[in-house]
This record gives C-alpha cells, sequence and structure tokens, in this order.
C-alpha cells in the first residue's frame, strides 16, 4: 500500500512540475498561489480546457491532448489521488465542478515508470539522485504551440461565454484559468461573476478585480466589484471600496449601489457613512451628485423609509443625518407623484416627525396642498383638508393665497362634497376679510348640487349682507338649481319671479333652463314644452341645455321620433350640438329595445366633433347589455370606447358589477369594488354598494346581505340613502316575517321583495346614466323608493287578508304625495305598480267594484303618459302656450279615437248583447299596427294591472267581457304581453261558454303554438330560445342541473327573458293543462250535444288538440285538480341542496383580518404565524402612533355633524385607512417577535446537539439550515427589503 501511494505521489510531482528546462524541486512548502504561476502553461492549459468544455467538443481535445503525450504510457501512478480523500471530500469536489455522476474529466491512461527506483531504508537518497522521467518524443517548440494554442482556444469560448449572458459561473471561471488569467478579459468576468449569488463566485469577482491594473479601472468596475461584496459580512470594504472610487473620481455609480442596499435595509449607520463620503468628494465628481445617489431608491416607499430616518436622526442628533434628511424631504416636496402615491398616515407621520425637528418649510405645505387639490380623485382630494388643518396647527401664521380658497370651493362642488364649505369660508374671511362674490357662487353651487335649500338661503343672505343685492343672475341661479334639483316647481317659479320682481334682472336663457330642469325632474312632459315655448315667446334664444332637457323627458318615455325632431330642431335654431343631447337618443333606442341600431349610432358619434365626453353614450349601451347578460356585446362596446381613447369612469365598471351580481358571481364583484376603490379607479358609491347588495339577495346570502347593510350606514350615514336603506331593511323584516312555517333551512328563504325592489330602481334609465362627479337631485330616486314601500307593503297585506290595513296605506301614500306634488303636474296621482299591488289586494279580498275603479284610475293615467305627442304641430308657430300644447295633446289622442278623458274598456261600457267578431279583432290589430297613439315603448306598461282585472272579471263569471277589454286596449295601440295572452287563455278556457272557450284555444293556436316546444321541455318549464337572445344568458340556470339544449331556454332565463321582451310568446304547461281540462269538459258533454264542439275545436286550433293528445300523465296538483278533479293539497317539502354561502367580515372596503402564512420549514417547526399567535406580544408603540394619527387627521375631539369637516363616506375612508395601518404595524411587530423568538429557539437548540454530541461538532459549524429556518423568518418580517448583514456588535433593524 504504501509503495503504490509512493509512486503515485511521485508520478504526480514529476507531471506538474515538469519545466522545459529542468525540473524544479523544493524542501519548502507550497505557495498559495503556486497554482497560478508555477504549472507548465500547455499542461495545465489542456487540462482545464478539457475540462471547461462542452461534452461535443471533448473529442477534440483528446485528440490534442494524444499529440502532447503521444508515446508509451509506463507509468504505472495515476495523477488523480482519489483513493487518498474521504468519500465525502470526493463528493464535495465531484459537486464543485458539475461532474455528478462521472469521475473528473479527461483521466490520462496510466504508464510506467523509468529508471525510478526508491529505497525503503530509513536513509533513503536524497530526491536529486531521482532519475529524471523519459521526455516525450517530441520537440519543445511543438508543446509550447501546442499550449499556446489551448490558451487562445479558452479565450475564445470564455468570449463566447460571457457574451451569451448564460449563469455557468463555474465554468466561466475555469476557462478563466485555462486561458491564462488574460488581462483584457477581467472586467467582463468580473461583472458576470458579479451577477451570482453564490459567495464562491463573489469572491472569485473580487479577486478579479483586485487584478485589474489600477491604470485601467473604470467607473462599472468598482460599481461589479461592490456588487459582489454585497453579502459580506465586512460592510467596511465596501466602504473602503466607494473611497478608493471617489478618489479617482468613478466611484459614484458604486456610491449609489451601497447607499441603497444600506437604505433598504435601513442601516442608517452606514448610510450616513457613505453620504459622508459622496459629501467629501462632490467637488471631485461631475454632475449633481446626490441626485444620483438616491437615483435608485424605491419612489413608492421613500417617504416611508423618510419617517425611520427622520425618528434615527432625531434619536442620534447627527448633522450629516439632518443634511440627508432636509435632501430626502426637498426631494419628496419637489414631485407631485411621491406625495400621492403615499399614505394618509405615512404623510401625517412625516409631517409630525421633521416638524419636531424644525426641517419642514412653508413650501412644503403649500407643494402638498396644491397636489391633493388638483387631483380628480375624490379619495386623494380630501387630503387638501386633513393637510390644510395640519398646516393651521403647526404654522398658525402661514397664509395661503387666496386661489387656494376659490379652487377648493369649486373642488367642493366638483366632487358634490359639502362638508367643510362653511369652514373654508370661515378661514378665508380670517385671512382676506369678507369673501368676494366668486367665492359665495361656488358655496351655494355645491349646497345646490347636494339639493340643501337652507344652506343655499344662509349663504345667498350672507352674500347680500357683505356685498349687498346681487347684480349678476349667476349668483341667483344656485337659488332656482336647489329647488329644480328638488323638483319643487312652485318655489323654482317663485325664485324665477324675484329675479325680475326683486332684483330688477331680466332672466337668461340659464335661468330658464332651471325652470325646464324643475319639471324635467318631476317628469311633466305639459309644463315642460309650456316652459319652452314662453322662452321663446320672452325672446330667450334656447341653448344645448334647453333641448338637452326636453330630449331627456321624451327619451325616458321611449319616444324616438320625438327625440330625434328635437335634435333636428336644435340644428335649426343654430344651436351647438353636444353629446348629451346625442345620448338622448341612444337612450330613446335602449328603450325600445333597440341596441343594434343604438350602438350603430354611437360608433357614428365618434366621428362628429361635438363638445363633451361621449362615455355616457356608452355607459347608456352597457348596462343594457349588462341587463341581457350579453358578456360578448359588453365586451364589444368596452373594446370599442376602449380603443377610441375613452377612459371608462365608475358607471362604466357598475354595469360590469351588475351583470356578474345577475350571474350569481357577486363574490367577483365585491372584490372588484374593492380593488378598484383602493387603487383610485373610480370613488364606490350607493349604486355599486346597491349593486352588490342586489347580487347577495338574488343568490340568498342573508350574512352578507346584513354586513353589506351595516357598511352601507356606515359609509354614507343617514344623508342621502336615508329612504333607499329604510325602505330595504323593511322588505327583509317583511319577508322575514312572512316566512313559510314548512320552510325549515333559513337558505330556502327568498327575499323577493328586496329583490324586486332593488331591480326596479337599478332598470331606471335615468338613474343608471347619472353622472356621478355632478349627481342631479335624487328626490325622484326617493319618490321611486318610496313607492316600492307603499307598494310591497300593500301587496303583503293583501296576500294575507288584510284589507283595511292595505287600503289605509294607499290612502296614505295618496296624502304624503299631495304634500309636495304640485297639482298642475298631475305627479300626486299613485304610480301604476301601486295601483297593481292595491288590486291585487282588493282581489284577493273579492271586492270586485274596488278593482274596476282602480283599472279605471290606472288606464287614465297610461293613457296621459304613453300617448304621441305631435312636435311637429307645436313647432310650426312659435306663439303656443299652454292651451295649444293640451289642445295639440287632445289631437294627437282624437287621431286614435280618444277623447282628451279617454273612455275606459272596462264592463261598464260594455252592453250585455256586445260580442266581438274575430274580424273585429283582426281589424283592431292592423289598425294598431298601422296607426297606434301610443308610444311602442309604452305598449306594455298595463300588462299587470290587465292581467289582474281579467281574473277579477273572470271570477265574476263575466269571460265574455275579457274579451272586449283586450280588443279594446289593442285598438288605441297597448300590446299584450305572453304573461297576459297566459291568462287571457286560463280564464277562457276556465269559462262554461263555449264561445269562450273556442276563443281560448283560437288565441292559443294563433300566439302560442308557434313557438311550441316539445312536452318534454315544456314540463321542465323550458322554452325556445328567441332570435337575438345571447348565448350567455344560460348562467343565469343553476350550474348544479344539466344545461338545457342550445336552441332553449332553461327555466330561470325563460323567465327572465320575459320581462325583457315581453311579446315573444312562450306557452306555458299550466295553459296547456286549462285547455286540456276544457277539451275534457266538452268531451263528457258530447254524449248528449253530440261532436260538432268537438269538431269545432279542431278545426280552430288543430295543432293544440293534437299536442294535448300527446299531453303525458304526471302526478301534480294541476292535472290532478283541473283534470281528475281531486282537492287541492300543499306541495311537499322536498330535500334541497344549496351551495355553502361565501362571507367576508370585512365586507366591500373594511379591513380584511390578516391571516397567517401556512409556510412550515419542518414537522417541528411552527409557522411564524402560528408562534406569533400562540405568544401574543403588546404593541403600546403602535398603538399610540394610531391615536396620534386619528387625533391629527380627524382632529382632536368628536364633532358634531354641522361642524364636521368630513362627509360620513370620507371620514370611514380616513379611519380605515388608520385602522388598516396600525393593523399591519401590530402585525409585523409581531412577526418580528416570532422570528426572533425562533432564532433564539434553533440558536439554543444547536447549542444542546452541540454539548450532547461533541463528536458532531465539527459538522455543525458547517450546516446552513437554521440560517435558511431565520432566512426565511426575516424575509417573512421585511418581505420588502434585501438585508445587508452587519458586524456581530451592530444593531440590526
Amino acid at each position: 500500500m504504501l509503495e503504490r501511494a509512493a509512486g503515485c505521489l511521485e508520478s504526480a510531482g514529476r507531471r506538474f512540475l515538469r519545466d522545459s528546462n529542468s525540473t524544479i524541486r523544493s524542501r519548502k512548502s507550497l505557495s498559495r498561489n503556486f497554482w497560478k504561476q508555477n504549472a507548465v502553461i500547455g499542461d495545465v492549459a489542456s487540462f482545464f480546457f478539457a475540462l471547461a468544455l462542452p461534452l461535443s467538443h471533448q473529442s477534440s481535445t483528446c485528440r490534442f491532448r494524444s499529440q502532447v503525450t503521444r508515446g508509451p504510457e509506463r507509468d504505472g501512478g495515476t495523477p488523480f489521488l482519489d483513493f487518498l480523500y474521504p468519500r465525502r471530500s470526493q463528493e464535495l469536489a465531484i459537486e464543485r465542478l458539475k461532474r455528478h455522476g462521472k469521475r473528473f474529466g479527461l483521466r490520462r491512461r496510466k504508464r510506467a515508470l523509468v529508471s525510478f527506483s526508491r529505497s525503503y531504508a530509513s536513509n533513503a537518497t536524497s530526491p536529486s539522485h531521482y532519475t529524471t522521467l523519459e521526455e516525450p518524443r517530441t520537440t519543445g517548440p511543438q508543446t509550447t504551440n501546442t499550449g499556446l494554442e489551448a490558451t487562445r482556444s479558452s479565450e475564445g469560448y470564455l468570449l463566447d461565454l460571457l457574451a451569451k449572458q448564460k449563469a455557468d459561473f463555474d465554468r466561466a471561471w475555469v476557462l478563466y484559468i485555462a486561458a491564462g488569467r488574460p488581462s483584457s478579459l477581467r472586467s467582463a468576468l468580473c461583472a458576470y461573476l458579479s451577477r451570482s449569488t453564490d459567495q464562491t463566485d463573489r469572491d472569485r469577482a473580487w479577486e478579479v478585480f483586485q487584478e485589474i491594473p489600477e491604470a485601467v479601472l473604470g467607473e462599472n468596475d468598482f460599481l461589479h466589484a461592490a456588487q459582489s461584496q454585497l453579502g459580506s459580512h465586512d460592510p467596511s470594504k465596501l466602504l473602503a471600496l466607494c473611497e478608493k472610487g471617489l478618489q479617482r473620481g468613478c466611484g459614484l455609480k458604486c456610491c449609489t449601489l451601497t447607499f441603497t442596499r444600506f437604505w433598504k435595509a435601513r442601516n442608517w449607520k452606514r448610510t450616513l457613512e457613505v453620504w459622508r463620503l459622496v459629501t467629501q468628494f462632490a467637488e471631485h465628481v461631475p454632475g449633481s451628485p446626490y441626485r444620483k445617489l438616491i437615483s435608485e431608491l424605491e419612489k413608492g416607499r421613500l417617504s416611508w423609509d423618510a419617517v425611520a430616518l427622520g425618528k434615527f436622526v432625531a434619536r442620534s442628533r447627527n448633522p450629516d443625518g439632518r443634511l440627508l434628511a432636509g435632501f430626502i424631504l426637498d426631494h419628496i416636496f419637489r414631485y407631485s407623484y411621491m406625495l400621492r402615491s403615499a399614505s394618509t398616515g405615512i404623510l401625517v407621520e412625516l409631517f409630525r416627525v421633521y416638524h419636531d425637528m424644525d426641517a419642514l418649510k412653508p413650501e412644503y405645505y403649500l407643494k402638498t396642498l396644491g397636489t391633493f387639490q388638483a387631483s380628480e380623485v375624490r379619495s386623494v382630494f380630501i387630503r387638501t383638508i386633513v393637510f390644510y388643518r395640519i398646516m393651521r396647527r403647526q404654522m398658525p401664521d402661514l397664509k395661503p393665497p387666496q386661489s387656494f380658497y376659490t379652487a377648493q370651493l369649486r373642488a367642493f362642488a366638483q366632487f358634490g362634497i359639502t362638508s367643510g364649505i362653511r369652514y373654508f369660508l370661515d378661514e378665508m374671511r380670517h385671512f382676506y376679510g369678507m369673501p368676494h362674490l366668486q367665492i359665495y357662487k361656488d358655496a351655494m353651487q355645491s349646497f345646490a348640487y347636494a339639493g340643501d335649500a337652507e344652506q343655499v338661503n344662509f349663504l345667498f343672505n350672507k352674500m347680500v349682507e357683505d356685498h349687498g343685492p346681487p347684480r349678476s343672475r349667476k349668483l341667483l341661479a344656485p337659488l332656482l338649481d336647489v329647488y329644480a334639483r328638488l323638483g319643487n316647481v312652485q318655489e323654482t317659479k317663485r325664485q324665477f319671479g324675484r329675479i325680475s320682481d326683486e332684483f330688477h334682472l331680466e332672466p337668461n336663457d340659464v335661468c330658464w333652463n332651471i325652470v325646464l330642469k324643475a319639471y324635467a325632474n318631476e317628469e311633466n312632459l305639459a309644463g315642460a314644452l309650456s316652459t319652452y315655448y314662453q322662452m321663446k315667446q320672452a325672446g330667450v334664444l334656447p341653448s344645448a341645455h334647453t333641448f338637452g332637457t326636453l330630449m331627456a323627458l321624451f327619451a325616458r318615455r321611449g319616444d324616438i321620433d320625438n327625440t330625434r325632431r328635437l335634435l333636428k330642431e336644435a340644428e335649426r335654431h343654430g344651436v351647438e350640438i353636444t353629446m348629451p343631447m346625442l345620448e338622448m337618443v341612444v337612450q330613446a333606442y335602449c328603450a325600445n329595445g333597440l341596441l343594434p341600431q343604438a350602438e350603430q349610432f354611437a360608433v357614428a358619434c365618434q366621428d362628429f366633433n361635438v363638445k363633451g365626453s361621449p362615455i355616457g353614450l356608452w355607459n347608456t349601451l352597457l348596462f343594457q347589455h349588462a341587463l341581457r347578460v350579453d358578456f360578448v356585446a359588453m365586451n364589444r362596446v368596452w373594446q370599442l370606447f376602449k380603443s377610441a381613447g375613452i377612459k371608462p369612469d365608475a358607471v362604466s365598471y357598475a354595469s360590469h358589477m351588475l351583470i356578474l351580481a345577475l350571474v350569481g358571481k357577486t363574490d367577483r364583484a365585491r372584490k372588484t369594488l374593492r380593488d378598484l376603490h383602493k387603487k383610485r379607479v373610480f370613488q364606490a358609491t350607493d349604486l355599486h354598494y346597491a349593486i352588490i347588495l342586489f347580487g347577495y339577495l338574488k343568490s340568498r346570502n342573508r350574512t352578507m346581505v346584513q354586513v353589506i347593510f351595516k357598511e352601507i350606514e356606515e359609509r354614507f350615514g343617514q344623508d342621502e340613502t336615508k329612504s333607499t336603506l329604510l325602505e330595504l331593511r323593511d322588505q327583509i323584516e317583511l319577508d322575514m316575517s312572512c316566512r313559510d312555517p314548512s320552510t325549515k333551512s333559513s337558505a330556502e328563504l327568498r327575499l323577493k321583495n328586496a329583490e324586486h325592489t332593488l331591480l326596479t330602481s337599478l332598470t331606471s334609465i335615468d338613474r343608471l346614466t347619472k353622472g356621478i362627479k355632478l349627481p342631479p337631485s335624487k328626490s325622484h330616486v326617493k319618490a321611486a323608493f318610496l313607492d316600492s314601500f307603499y307598494t310591497y307593503r300593500i301587496k303583503n297585506l293583501g296576500l294575507s287578508g288584510a284589507i283595511d290595513e292595505a287600503r289605509q296605506l294607499f290612502d296614505e301614500y295618496l296624502n304624503k304625495k299631495r304634500i309636495f306634488a304640485v297639482s298642475e303636474s298631475g305627479s300626486e296621482s299613485a304610480p301604476l305598480r301601486l295601483i297593481s299591488a292595491m288590486m291585487l289586494a282588493y282581489l284577493q279580498a273579492e271586492q270586485y267594484v274596488e278593482v274596476e275603479k282602480c283599472w279605471q284610475l290606472a288606464f287614465s293615467n297610461t293613457v296621459k303618459v304613453a300617448s304621441r305627442v305631435d312636435i311637429e304641430e307645436l313647432t310650426r308657430t312659435d306663439s303656443l302656450g299652454v292651451l295649444s300644447i293640451r289642445a295639440a295633446t287632445h289631437e294627437s289622442q282624437s287621431a286614435t279615437g280618444q277623447s282628451s278623458t279617454p273612455p275606459t274598456p272596462s264592463t261598464s261600457n260594455i252592453s250585455s248583447d256586445a260580442q266581438p267578431s274575430q274580424a273585429a279583432s283582426s281589424d283592431n290589430q292592423k289598425h294598431t299596427r298601422e296607426s297606434a297613439g301610443i308610444i311602442p315603448s309604452q305598449r306594455y306598461t298595463l300588462s299587470r294591472p290587465l292581467s289582474i282585472y281579467m281574473r277579477a272579471l273572470a271570477y265574476q263569471s263575466k269571460a265574455e267581457h275579457v274579451v272586449y277589454v283586450v280588443a279594446e286596449l289593442e285598438r288605441l295601440g297597448f300590446q299584450l304581453s305572453t304573461f297576459n295572452w297566459s291568462t287571457y287563455v286560463q280564464m277562457l278556457a276556465a269559462s262554461d261558454r263555449f264561445d269562450d272557450i273556442l276563443e281560448a284555444f283560437r288565441a292559443f293556436e294563433r300566439h302560442f303554438m308557434p313557438n311550441f316546444p316539445d312536452w318534454k321541455r315544456l314540463q321542465a318549464g323550458q322554452g325556445i330560445k328567441p332570435l337575438g337572445v345571447p348565448f350567455t344568458i344560460q348562467q343565469l340556470e343553476d350550474s348544479r342541473h344539466f344545461p338545457p339544449p342550445s336552441s332553449s331556454l332553461g327555466k330561470a332565463s325563460r323567465t327572465y327573458w320575459s320581462n325583457i321582451d315581453p311579446g315573444f310568446m312562450q306557452p306555458t304547461y299550466v295553459s296547456m293543462v286549462y285547455l286540456a281540462a276544457a277539451v275534457d269538459r266538452i268531451r263528457s258533454q258530447s254524449i248528449l250535444k253530440g261532436g260538432e264542439e268537438l269538431e269545432r275545436l279542431h278545426a280552430v286550433a288543430p295543432k293544440t288538440i293534437t299536442e294535448i293528445g300527446r299531453m303525458p300523465y304526471l302526478r301534480d296538483k294541476f292535472q290532478g285538480v283541473l283534470i281528475r278533479h281531486r282537492s287541492h293539497q300543499a306541495d311537499k317539502d322536498r330535500q334541497k341542496h344549496f351551495r355553502r354561502q361565501t362571507v367576508a367580515a370585512s365586507g366591500i372596503l373594511g379591513i380584511r383580518p390578516r391571516k397567517g402564512k401556512k409556510k412550515t420549514t419542518q414537522g417541528s417547526k411552527p409557522s411564524l404565524a402560528a408562534n406569533a399567535q400562540v405568544h401574543p406580544v403588546g404593541t403600546p408603540l403602535a398603538d399610540l402612533e394610531a391615536a396620534r394619527s386619528r387625533e391629527a387627521i380627524l382632529g382632536p375631539s368628536p364633532v358634531g355633524p354641522e361642524d364636521d369637516v368630513f362627509t360620513t363616506e370620507d371620514r370611514v375612508d380616513l379611519d380605515s385607512a388608520i385602522r388598516g395601518r396600525h393593523a399591519r404595524q401590530v402585525h409585523l411587530h409581531r412577526l418580528r417577535a416570532a422570528t426572533k423568538r425562533s432564532e433564539r429557539k434553533i440558536i439554543e437548540d444547536h447549542l444542546s446537539s452541540v454539548e450532547s454530541s461533541p463528536e458532531t461538532s465539527a459538522e455543525v459549524g458547517q450546516d446552513t439550515h437554521g440560517d435558511e429556518i431565520s432566512t426565511d423568518f426575516a424575509n417573512d418580517s421585511t418581505g420588502y427589503t434585501q438585508t445587508i448583514s452587519s458586524p456581530q456588535y451592530e444593531k440590526k433593524p
């Protein structure tokens, strides 16, 4: 064994110590740099060159080596003494050389030693007596040339590797050694190795940097050297490197990198040392060294880090620290985007810390106020109030410019904010005396937008005290506008009269337009047209607002013809066409369901160079497609206006949330609203909350309904949405009280009333298309919810049999309407849905006379609203007043056979022997198509009360009168919906008169049989899919059930589409059962009367008779009661499986609870979050800081609503920001505490293992498992920084 080892050692020594002239021998130990300098170039280069080459190039290397070592290989030793090393050392060497699974790259074949003899005596001969190794049979120059060729090849491969920028750092180092450490590649190799995260490669980069001659050192060389030392345990090397580079005038990049890494780690001591170096050599650095030094800092966190720096400087009282803090502070306030990106809490803390240091300048306050005041985002603008009050506390003598107060009040009007107006008026009075007229005008306009008539009158009287009676009509406009937005026509006209009577001014077009707006908000078409012609008689030219207001009235009615006529009238008067006027045309098309024409018109409007934003026009289309559950059309419209460069607004995103709520994806809608609000894309409004609330009501998620209700109350208070909240809450309580006793599970409760209330408010077209920035009065919206409240209360009381209470509520409603309604507008009458609810209550109580009276009232009111108005006839004469308008209305009604008070198609107009024929019915329908006097969009208005009235007639055995009523309505221009025709067929089929039954079969054959599906689909509640129905409507179906065929509509989508397109006839299973029962009765009578009646039925409705013959035998209540004449029984309580509902306790914009990370390093190592929960940590500093921030932002003490400078919505946002930051600080504090405990436990475990097993102490120092755990915990607590190691006794952040 010893002989073999000696032979191998001698062979290896001869091979590596061979020189071209002689063999180098020495008894001294080899230097550490021996392998870099004393090897033979040819031999070493060939060895490393072969080792570093890819496998595809090793064959050529082998040929090259064979040429060098050609000759007999007689050395019995081996140059690789692997057997002398432990297995662990061999594995480590193989791993480091990336040669897994193989021995070293290219081994030479064994060759025997020539003339080798060794004495094994104790006195061995000197090494000089050994016989030299036989040289190969090659000449010296050939060997040298071959080695140089290998060196050049290594250098070429290294250049290719550096150019490709591949992460193969070990191969690059081997090629560098094989190439003989060329000086031309040192800079590039240093830059390449500095990219590695391995410490060995970083040490190699530092070694290469030291080999670069100082004469050729550049700025990038210092930068790469600094990158290689970022993970060093000795930061002094970095500082020395920076100093050396600055002395040479090329160390600014190196200093920037070092400064940035120390800054991110919040190692303020080392950061100030770098700052001090740059300050010392600033005169030797060209340009602005300080700006370049902070150029790599994260701009979004600069304010956060500046707070920590200020606290450090305040503790240490370092003069260099004050200079750096002042420079950073000046940099933050120099750029507006840095102020906008910082959170409110951080900026408040920044002002507090640097105010205590006396480092704030007056221009910092003014810059902050100007930045936030210019923002178009409400949540950013509201910060102006916060920092204005901070400025007043910290610098009470600082006087803002007068333009600041003017811009602030204008912004209040733009955002619709009224809280704080009185405060800023008092502040302006404090600095500049009484406010000028423009300030008063903007303040009054803000209160007018909010509908606060009391504040408008107060400010107007204050203005008169300061400046005397107004001499401009602009100052009087807010007085009119506040009442016009409230829909109070009488008070608006009274203020309009004061303009000429009291202030001796002539009303201009603005004043007339405000009066016109008052009539429009009351939906009083006659009054609006009368005002328009009075305006023309007064010699005032109409403007774009005039025609826009009139067009809006007709667009709401769905009158396309008159809307377009008014647009042409505006062009005839030379009025500039604006985008809101074109939007009214799109609304009129949408009200009639003509979405393709509306979209074509909207696309055509893009080519018009008109004034105004077209976003309202596209929002109308978006909502209409959302209501149709048409995802494809919504995406197409969205891409259309996005490609045109139009930015979507809050209403655009509301349409997206509405379609998600309709298909049951309310959670996605809620998350979308939260993300967009947090990102300040738009401000969440009550419309968005109503959509989310409707989605949860539809999915029966009662827990989320309560959560959203609570958030609405906290966010919006009781000012703007009081009626909405009270009405919806009452509907939920009513649904809970009306719960069926058989309903066992809470998930089975269906909040039908609340669902319908919200959906009705959302589908109101004027509600959906309102602007968010300048919202008009909400009086008609509140009235709509008031109507819903009484409607569903009366409906449920009537169904419960409490007819007296229902009648009392109906009278109470009429009395309330008369209090604030105007007699001439006719708005004191009850809405149609309220009359329908009262009709249902009377029908349930079998008071058919009262049903008749309600039907007459509903019919007369509907005719007034739905009749056409001939604008062309009115525009021919400019001297027409109210009488001419009423006469034109009378002529329009007379053209359809009506008088000014049209006769009601009821039993009072029917003689005992009056029976319309089929021919008369056909003539009436033809006349309806040709010259109907009802607006097309209003033809189905009487659908609900008509069905109730037909049932009332049938229950009185007056089925023949049903035919007359339907014929009269069709003659007048109304149309029956699929629900009306089903009721018509059922009531006539249940009659005992054969003529009524024959009419029922005739109507069913004509209307329903063309769309009759097979019995399987009809029994399942499915129907034929009409043309134009989007395929995405199938998402309304329950995903747990098998979807219907593509040519059919499911039960849910069929019911939903019947509300959108009531004219498409959908046959029902119940109607077929009624017809089958009629056939069964006639068949039973045919024994006595013969089969003539059956033959007539077959002749009139052959397809219907055929399908009745195919009716399957079903054991349901309809066939059991109507056909088999069994007693009615309650439905069986089937077991239903409901989905698990999502509950988000944070609501929409609340603070989410922080959940612990589920990451664990090992089974024995608990997670950091679990460790933090097991060991609760007190956070007095975080609590104190949150209290300071709340006092600085919201004020020192709670104030009343009248003195609060923030609205409820803004106060909730600010308080949420404070609580969110406090929760984050507490969470980070607990994470740091848990990290320290975990690291301490790991160290204790290691120490205990070392003490228990001393034989493994040598391996413990090499184990890095504990360091990896510490690194994981540190990354969790300080994830946004890359921590730089510091000396042992230096305090870490």
